[in-house]
């Protein structure tokens, strides 16, 4: 459906930037670990934020119709990394692993994933995403807005 199908009221089913006016501050604060799509800028933040969140920054600067949002920048998932225990843990797995052994190489996906998994989250990133949400909600006026993970 396109957007000017007679059927769907879209800016009625949809909470986007344009509904609240076009592109407006959400009010969230931008630091290292945070990007907000409102403010978005090619040369500065495309490289941080990987190619998913920088077309919604592109596209809401264009004033399509996006939903309002923020990207978590690649400095968040960096702190996770502050740990050398993690990177060596990974660092073993890798070094001997067979190329060639499908099986062998999906039980080594999944240590490594567990190994990331169950490293806790750094504080900074919890606040910063915390805070971005709480803006993103009092923007959007709704208490728990649904909200997409990419």
């Amino acid at each position: 459906m396109c957007r000017q199908c007679p059927v769907v009221d879209w800016d009625a089913a949809f909470a986007t930037i344009a509904a609240f006016g076009g592109v407006a501050n959400v009010g969230g604060v931008m630091s290292d670990m945070i990007v907000w799509y409102d403010r978005y800028d090619r040369d500065e933040h495309k490289h941080r934020v990987g190619g998913k969140n920088a077309s919604l920054g592109e596209l809401m600067m264009a004033d399509l119709p996006v939903p309002p949002g923020f990207a978590v920048a690649i400095e968040a998932y960096q702190l996770l990394w502050r740990n050398p225990d993690l990177g060596h843990a990974i660092n073993n797995e890798l070094r001997d692993i067979d190329h060639l052994d499908l099986a062998g190489n999906i039980d080594v996906s999944t240590r490594i994933r567990s190994y990331i998994e169950s490293e806790p989250m750094p504080d900074e990133v919890v606040d910063a995403v915390g805070a971005s949400y709480d803006a993103l909600c009092t923007f959007c006026d709704v208490s728990d807005l649904p909200v997409a993970v990419r």
